[in-house]
């Protein structure tokens, strides 16, 4: 019963996803001339929140406008996460949504995540390991110029238009993806 469910959940994942399909010239700037990025990533753990933030921090020293989007797998968001933020994101644009902000079939849903998703950043970073259906139609649904991610072999990664291969650990993931986009 339950893989019946999953392939509808699925099928209206798709067909929802499809819906929200941006059709916009895509091109990647180099390192210099961009000066937008959205960050994509998932908050769940607090580890990688300081890994994001360091990453996030350097772009802004390089003079880059820093927008991020976090997912928090948990129907409400910790206290400590928005704690988090005002202190290490202070100069930046946050927001975060959880999975009350998701519906059944792992559409994300809300203000946050629609403010995010049409923003024409230079860059979107999607900044996080593993296969994430609810991040994943944020990604196809930017008006980002380049939406650059982590590739993985198993997933579909047809939605970004540059997909790193690194290892699945995030500081090395982060660290290829910079090397990778500043020359």
């Amino acid at each position: 019963m339950a893989s019946f469910f999953d392939s509808i959940k699925n099928s209206f994942y798709q067909r929802s996803q499809r819906k929200s399909t941006v059709n916009i010239a895509r091109r990647l700037l180099h390192y210099d001339a961009c000066k937008s990025i959205g960050i994509l990533f998932d908050a769940t753990e607090g580890e990688s929140r300081y890994q994001i933030a360091t990453y996030a921090k350097r772009l802004q020293k390089a003079g880059k406008k820093v927008n991020l989007l976090a997912y928090v797998h948990a129907d409400q968001i910790p206290g400590e996460l928005m704690e988090f933020a005002s202190t290490y994101f202070q100069d930046m644009e946050f927001a975060v949504f959880g999975k009350k902000d998701v519906n059944w079939a792992n559409v994300p849903q809300g203000q946050a995540v629609q403010n995010f998703s049409q923003q024409s950043f230079d860059w979107l970073l999607c900044l996080y390991t593993q296969s994430l259906p609810q991040l994943e139609y944020i990604v196809n649904a930017s008006m980002a110029l380049a939406r650059i991610g982590y590739y993985e072999p198993q997933a579909n990664t047809l939605y970004y238009d540059v997909a790193i291969s690194a290892e699945q650990h995030l500081p090395q993931y982060i660290e290829a993806l910079h090397q990778t986009l500043k020359h």
